[in-house]
């Protein structure tokens, strides 16, 4: 009897921890799945759903999601503790769900789950607000030259935004395009630290670029030695030519065939009245074409203080470029007033077309500049009139000189077609 009382009672005992091992077993699942449990008794989860489904958020930055979790009638189950997490990109998000984006733009996608039961949303990063400017690139420009400039704007994250800066000059050395960064140097040479500025817009946060202003090198020497240069005739009638040398392009054989009327007196003393179209004119005539070419208009040339209207009378100039945009008709006194290594360029005709036209015009050198440093570039003719000029007159088609001095050379037909005339008028070439 004892033995079989025995048995028994071990079989029970067996039985209550079968029973036990269960309930600890169901208390440990009971542990990952009160979070989403209705404390009242079991609910079926029908939908979770979760605020919002999508946001933009700029990098580093953060946004709080909400979730709704409901039971098959509809009913809002609270106090559930559901599962976030990232499920793909970059960040992090909260069991409270908070998401922190990435420092990097991208997209992310957070999910939350409860009771198996999943909702998504979908997150597209930014980069964030601008926070510095670079500008570049520093450089060196010849006069009139063109440069455009460039600027990165980053976040804080180091991000480039695409961000059209707001550019400007200080301590201006030229003209800046304030959209586009395209910059202009002036006439003046010089170093310009800083001079070229960008701006992330609406703000205070800038960057700036050095400039440097060079003056061009010289130009092809004009005329060789030749006084007056025509394309295919060079008329001479009283006055005087001297010194320096006359010629023409066109030879006598040529057409239209060249040819030279010298009958002024002197004329070329110390000089020689060239053959027309011989070896030694047309060096000196393609020597003009190239300095011709090389002090044509360029984008840039002149601003607003350099860019000359009416007549001149009573004008005094420094050294520099200047331009007239159509046609110069020039009267009265002009005084260029600079020291012997100044440089006077004046462009006629720059938009196109334009003829350099002078009545009782004079010209009056003060402060040791000189006349061979002084050039009259004209798009078409250039025509002198009882006028006292100063400087190389090189000409698109004709020039003409009735009475009056001029104090220079006269080349004309740098376009293909145009003669040298002088009448009555006393012409002093330049070496």
């Amino acid at each position: 009897m004892k033995s079989v009382t025995r048995s028994v009672t071990v079989r029970a005992l067996g039985k209550r921890a079968r029973i036990a091992r269960v309930m600890v077993a169901v208390a440990f699942a009971g542990m990952f799945t009160a979070a989403c449990d209705d404390s009242s008794g079991p609910r079926t989860i029908a939908s979770v759903v979760v605020s919002p489904t999508t946001a933009i958020v700029a990098a580093g930055g953060t946004q709080q999601f909400t979730v709704v979790i409901t039971d098959s009638e509809g009913n809002v189950l609270a106090n559930r503790q559901p599962v976030w997490s990232v499920v793909s990109g970059g960040g992090t998000i909260t069991q409270a769900g908070l998401f922190t984006a990435p420092t990097v733009p991208g997209t992310t996608v957070i999910s939350v789950t409860c009771s198996g039961a999943t909702a998504t949303a979908t997150i597209t990063v930014n980069a964030g607000p601008a926070a510095s400017i670079v500008v570049a690139p520093d450089t060196t420009l010849l006069v009139g030259a063109t440069a455009q400039f460039r600027a990165v704007i980053r976040d804080a994250f180091n991000n480039v935004l695409t961000i059209a800066p707001v550019w400007s000059t200080a301590n201006p050395p030229g003209t800046i395009v304030a959209t586009t960064g395209l910059f202009t140097a002036g006439n003046t040479v010089g170093s310009f630290p800083n001079s070229v500025q960008g701006c992330i817009p609406t703000t205070t946060i800038c960057d700036q670029a050095n400039v440097i202003v060079i003056s061009p090198p010289a130009p092809p020497p004009l005329g060789g030695g030749f006084t007056v240069l025509g394309r295919a005739a060079v008329t001479c009638t009283l006055g005087s030519i001297t010194p320096g040398d006359v010629g023409t392009f066109q030879a006598a054989g040529d057409a239209p065939p060249g040819s030279i009327t010298p009958s002024c007196i002197p004329v070329t003393t110390p000089g020689t009245v060239h053959a027309p179209g011989d070896a030694a004119t047309k060096t000196a005539y393609n020597n003009f074409l190239a300095a011709y070419i090389a002090r044509a208009p360029q984008p840039g040339d002149c601003d607003a203080t350099h860019t000359l209207t009416g007549s001149l009378a009573g004008v005094t100039l420094a050294p520099g470029v200047y331009c007239f945009s159509a046609a110069a008709v020039l009267t009265g006194t002009l005084t260029l007033n600079g020291t012997s290594t100044g440089v006077w360029l004046f462009k006629i005709g720059t938009t196109g077309t334009g003829d350099l036209t002078g009545t009782s015009f004079t010209v009056i050198m003060a402060g040791g500049a000189l006349p061979c440093n002084v050039t009259w570039w004209v798009r078409q003719a250039a025509t002198m009139t009882d006028s006292f000029l100063k400087g190389t007159v090189i000409a698109g088609t004709g020039v003409t000189v009735t009475n009056g001095t001029f104090g220079g050379n006269m080349w004309a037909g740098a376009s293909g077609t145009g003669d040298a005339t002088e009448s009555s008028a006393t012409v002093t070439g330049c070496p």
